[in-house]
């Protein structure tokens, strides 16, 4: 009985089953299914996998990011640096500005003989005693501090004389003594102040003069000049034996001093002014000891009509190895420019009363006379 009632529930349960196998899913199981398959998306797509689905999966390792670049900058104090060494020059007289050149020449007769063209002019002329004939080449260079001048200069005094009580040579050449004094001069400025119209320079300078009767250029020149005018011109030109008497004699000098230079405009007139003071010491070859003195005085005029023309004069006074001298002139300059070159011929007349002058001009009974110059300044 228990059996038979057992195989009946198996009977019933199989075959509702088998029923239900065939029934197709409600609406609300299809909206449960699909609700909870929704949500189970996001849970798994929402988590971070604690491990890969597939572990065969080759994974690419990540490229680290580029090093960030950074710029170091280093201050480094280092003081002040050594600046490249000046060389001689500009260390004298500081940066460069300009150079000038000067060539000048003397003598007592005016314009070099020209009063010799006229026999009613003649008389006028210089008698070659005394100061009678000199040459002067100046070159300088003048810098934002300073200034450096060299010169040389060979002046001539005549005097006639007589050997034997003749005046003249067998060939009616008159006997001159011709005494030669050559100067080598360097100086050097160098400026205390300086302002657009004024400055104020302390002078160091030392020169070297040389005397002699047997004289190479003065003398050379003159004896040149007499020589093509007699010859070459056909003038009367007076023709000289030169003969000698004194020794020659070799002196230096070294001087310091102080200097003041003005610049003012006074209406349409430009005055230019320079007052110099040095002292110091010569000693020539043979021991003797001399002490030096200079003060030197200078003026230029020019107007703004007419800039081109100035009017300059200057005034020394001077004690040393040569005695007490009072020296001055006049000089008249007319400037040109021709591109950035300034050339400045001029001329002038000066008044020499020295110890030398004297004593060769005394005996012809005029010992200070006039002296001419002519010269040409180009300054660039």
């Amino acid at each position: 009985m228990k059996m038979a009632l057992l195989i009946i529930c198996v009977s019933f349960i199989s075959s509702t089953v088998r029923a239900q196998e065939f029934l197709p899913p409600s609406e609300t199981d299809l909206m449960n299914v699909s609700f909870n398959f929704l949500e189970e998306s996001k849970k798994i797509m929402s988590a971070s996998p604690k491990k890969d689905c597939d572990r065969n999966t080759v994974q690419e390792t990540p490229k680290a990011p580029p090093a960030e670049q950074k710029e170091i900058f280093c201050l480094c104090e280092l003081g002040k640096m050594k600046q490249k060494e000046k060389d001689l020059l500009t260390s004298m007289i500081g940066d460069y500005e300009t150079t000038e050149v000067t060539v000048n020449t003397g003598n007592d007769n005016f314009l070099h003989g020209a009063l010799q063209l006229n026999k009613s002019t003649v008389k006028y002329d210089g008698d070659d005693r005394g100061r009678t004939f000199g040459g002067n080449i100046d070159y300088s260079i003048t810098g934002s501090e300073g200034k450096l001048k060299l010169s040389f200069d060979s002046t001539g005094f005549g005097k006639f004389t007589s050997i034997n009580g003749a005046h003249k040579s067998i060939d009616g050449h008159y006997y001159l003594n011709f005494h030669e004094v050559e100067t080598v001069d360097a100086q050097w400025e160098k400026n205390i102040s300086k302002s657009a119209y004024s400055k104020t320079y302390l002078i160091n300078e030392f020169k070297f003069t040389g005397e002699t009767d047997d004289g190479k250029i003065s003398r050379k020149i003159q004896e040149g000049w007499h020589s093509f005018f007699k010859k070459d011109m056909g003038m009367n030109m007076i023709q000289y034996k030169y003969t000698n008497e004194l020794k020659n004699k070799d002196t230096a000098t070294l001087m310091t001093g102080i200097g003041k230079e003005w610049t003012k405009d006074i209406g349409h007139w430009k005055c230019q002014s320079k007052a110099e003071i040095k002292g110091g010491m010569s000693i020539n070859m043979d021991g003797g000891l001399s002490p030096e003195a200079v003060l030197r005085a200078e003026n230029k005029l020019s107007n703004s009509s007419l800039p081109w023309v100035a009017l300059s004069t200057w005034v020394q006074g001077s004690a040393g190895f040569m005695g007490p001298s009072v020296e001055g002139g006049i000089m008249l300059s007319f400037e040109k420019k021709i591109k950035q070159v300034y050339i400045r011929p001029f001329l002038g007349i000066e008044r020499h009363r020295t110890p030398m002058d004297k004593l060769y001009g005394a005996p012809g009974g005029n010992p200070y006379e006039n002296y001419h110059v002519l010269g040409v300044t180009i300054k660039y």
